[in-house]
Order: C-alpha cells, then structure tokens, then sequence
C-alpha cells in the first residue's frame, strides 16, 4: 500500500460522510445516517392517486427507498419552494396538510444499525444553524408542526410542553423552535456526531487512501475551531446543507460596516436595547423590500422608536404571503401601501441609501438619493439593511456548484443536482440538501435528505 502523505498533517481523521451546515438540513442527515429509515406503515392517504402507488409499489413495514420515489413523486402536484422529493416527503409524513386536514403519516421512522455510517456534522454555531441568529421574538412563517425534525414531535419535546405547542400546530417564536432543535440533538443521540467550527476547504483528491483506515477517498475537508485550531477530515461524501443564511447582503455603500449599522434583526434589537432611542431621537432607517425588512419595521416599533422605511416598488408584502394570516406582516404592509398611516412609521420607495457617515457631535447621518438624482442628509438613530442574506460556499470552487451568475438562491439559482439522488451533476460524491437544493422550508427538506443518504448508503455498502 503506498504511503499517504495526507495522513502526516494534522492527523487527519476519517469519516464516510462530512455534513457542512448544522441547521435542520445537517441534523436530519445526521438522523438518517446514524442508522434511521423510513418505512411504509399502511395508512390509506387522502390523495386517492397516491394512495394506490404507495399500495401497488411497497409492503407494509417496507423501507420506502425499496421503491422508486421519483415515480412516486409524479403523483404529487409539485409547487414552488421545493424539489419534488422534498414535496413527496412532506405529502407522505403531514397528509392532507396543504389542505387543512390532520391526518396521521403514512411512513415511520425504525432503526436500521446496518445503515449507520460514521460522520461529522460541522456547523459555526449551536446545533440549529441560523436559527439561533434570530431574533427570538419574531414568529416563525410556518405552522410549529411544519418546522419538525424526524422522529421528535415539537410538541413531545420538553420545549414544546414548556411552550404548551399542541400537535395541530401553532406559529410559535422563533426561539421556540432554536431551543427545540438544540434539544433535538440531545433527544436523538446525535452529540457525538456534532463539531463546532468553519470550513475552509474543500478540495478533490483522487484516488488518494487513507492508510490507517484502508479508505478511499475522494475528499479533504480543512477548518478551524472556534479557538483557532485547525482541523483535516478525509472523507468519501460530503453533504452540502449550510444552507442560505451564512452571510446577510450587503448594499456597498460608504459606511457600511459603521457600529451603527446593523445587517439582521437581532443585532438592531441588541442595539435598540442599549440605546433605547424615543420618539424625538432620530428615526431608524430601515432598508428592504421583504419580510425580513418588515421584521426591522416591527422591531424598531416594538422599542418605541420612529422607523423610515426606504424601499424598492409598490406591492408591499403581498407578493411574499397570504397577508391576512399574519396579521403583523399585514400591518406593515398597510403601512408601506398608504392603507395605513402611523406616527411612528415613514415610508417611501423613491429614496436610495447612498451613504452612512458620521457627523459632528456624534450624529449619525445617512444621505439619501432620489432617483432624479437629489439628494438629502437625514439625521438617524441606526440604519439596518436588511436585503436577504447568502450561502457562503467560498471553500467550493463556483464553477462545479453548476450556478447561474450571482449567488445560490433556492427560488432561482439553487446548485444544479439530481433530482434523483441530489448529487450534484459537476461533482461526483457531493451533495446539496435544504435551501441550498431548492428546499425552501424544513417541512421539504426530509425529501433531498432521504434521497441523498440513501445513495450514500447504497453505494457504500450496496444496501437494496
């Protein structure tokens, strides 16, 4: 066996799979892994269509991925916002959802030891991904039962009767969900597969061997801890689920990296706290178009401050939900149409931000633009820019991601994968799940998640 010079720096350590991202993407990978599957209980299920392929094609107590899911995903009407395994996954585990109904899963988890393979999850932060970045307070878009992760209903896990979550599912804060995804880990035995830290590369190496493990491998993936240290892992697979929340857009304007200018909802109410403007103060300017802006409009009130909302067109809201179920979101959208008026609010979307500078006395001053090209310097308590946020995929070279120009987005630039396997079609033993596929919600994400450790494992151990 010829020496592997890899093996000789920073010891590095063998894994079958190195999942990047610990949000609910990596941990539901990391369920599957450890040695879960799913399988056909039986249940008749609402879609008549369905109901017949599920019974023509699997036993009962069969694993599902013993059937062809693609064709099984052809008698689902696929929407947007997800793959059509993502959409399949979710009619078959929340039946009848879309429609109201509650109706019990026509699949079940059950342990698969022989399916185990060693892995590492690698995430920036707690267990949770970004989840733990938000602002606590905000409301999740979606029904509680929606953000569940397999095999712990929210309303089971201590956070859930904390929070007195039923299983019909309710919208619940943000936190909720953090603090149930951080038990989570610790409810299905998966801490010893979790390891904080950034990834700084990943790189091919063919046909290299990992000699003390008589492994072949096809990837090095390089970090560091959070105290700096480095680490090595070689791997066969690597599972691309960080998903689009790594980095918050930026604008490119002078001064924006100034204190007082915050890109995320939580650090502007980090930042309201301290400072605890009033009404006479000057306004916070708030910059976007999309919920996350509208979170900004709301946050800013919450603290009893005046909001300048600039932004971009006149739709307001309306072109990202069903307004009248969220009454806050309706709120500002009012605000932002002139339905409504507030004193505590200002609106207009003729004005760019142009610049953020500091004044004498310590004033805080933005010059705003118009698009005739005039200009005026308004006087501010803060500014947040909040114009959606990116994956950070800098360790990747972007030429095998199979991306259009600019950054991944789940709507209209997600990686270019099989929809089959959710490899990716540039580069072969790599795999993207969540948002980063195209799965925008965590109630879509278990589809690519089955589909790619099912190919993993058939691969590696030829499991039928």
């Amino acid at each position: 066996m010829k020496e592997n010079p890899l093996a000789k720096r920073l010891h590095p350590i063998y894994k079958d799979v190195v999942i990047v991202g610990n949000g609910p993407s990596g941990l539901s990978m990391s369920y599957v892994l450890a040695g879960r599957a799913l399988t056909y209980n039986g249940r008749s299920h609402p879609d008549a269509i369905l109901d017949a392929a599920l019974r023509s094609t699997l036993q009962k107590d069969a694993v599902i991925t013993e059937s062809d899911l693609s064709s099984l995903a052809q008698c689902v009407e696929s929407r947007g916002g997800s793959t059509p395994l993502g959409h399949l996954l979710d009619h078959l585990v929340r039946p009848g959802a879309d429609a109201g109904l509650r109706l019990p899963p026509v699949v079940d988890w059950s342990d698969h030891p022989t399916r185990s393979l060693s892995h590492v999850v690698i995430g920036k932060g707690p267990p949770g991904g970004t989840w733990k970045k938000m602002d606590g307070r905000t409301m999740t878009l979606s029904l509680s039962s929606w953000m569940e992760l397999p095999g712990l209903p929210l309303h089971e896990s201590e956070v859930g009767k904390k929070e007195r979550v039923t299983a019909e599912g309710v919208r619940v804060a943000t936190s909720t969900i953090a603090d149930y995804y951080q038990e989570y880990v610790h409810k299905m035995g998966l801490q010893k597969y979790q390891r904080r830290g950034i990834v700084t590369s990943v790189a091919e190496y063919d046909d290299a061997d990992d000699v003390e493990n008589d492994k072949k491998i096809n990837w090095v993936i390089e970090g560091r801890d959070l105290h700096g240290r480095k680490f090595r892992y070689l791997s066969k697979y690597v599972v691309l689920a960080c998903g689009t929340n790594d980095s918050p857009n930026r604008l490119g304007v002078p001064g924006e990296r100034l204190p007082w200018v915050h890109h995320s909802t939580k650090d502007l109410d980090e930042f309201l706290r301290r400072q605890n403007p009033s009404k006479e103060d000057g306004p916070v300017l708030v910059v976007g178009s999309g919920l996350s802006a509208g979170d900004g409009v709301l946050c800013v009130r919450s603290h009893g401050a005046t909001a300048f909302h600039i932004y971009r067109g006149k739709q307001g809201l309306s072109r990202w939900l069903p307004l009248t179920a969220y009454p806050e979101y309706l709120s500002v959208h009012e605000l932002m149409t002139g339905a409504a008026t507030c004193p505590t609010y200002r609106g207009t979307g003729s004005l760019r931000l142009a610049r953020c500078h500091n004044g004498a006395n310590g004033r805080r001053l933005v010059t705003l633009e118009s698009s005739e090209g005039n200009s005026e310097v308004l006087e501010v308590s803060a500014v947040a820019i909040l114009v959606g946020s990116a994956a950070d995929l800098s360790f990747l070279p972007r030429d095998d991601l199979g991306l259009q120009k600019g950054a991944v987005d789940p709507r209209s630039n997600p990686l270019d994968i099989s929809l089959t396997t959710h490899q990716l079609n540039r580069l072969a033993n790599c795999y993207g799940v969540g948002p980063l596929a195209g799965d925008m919600f965590v109630r879509h994400i278990l589809g690519g998640v089955v589909a790619a450790a099912t190919h993993i494992q058939k691969t590696i151990r030829g499991i039928n």
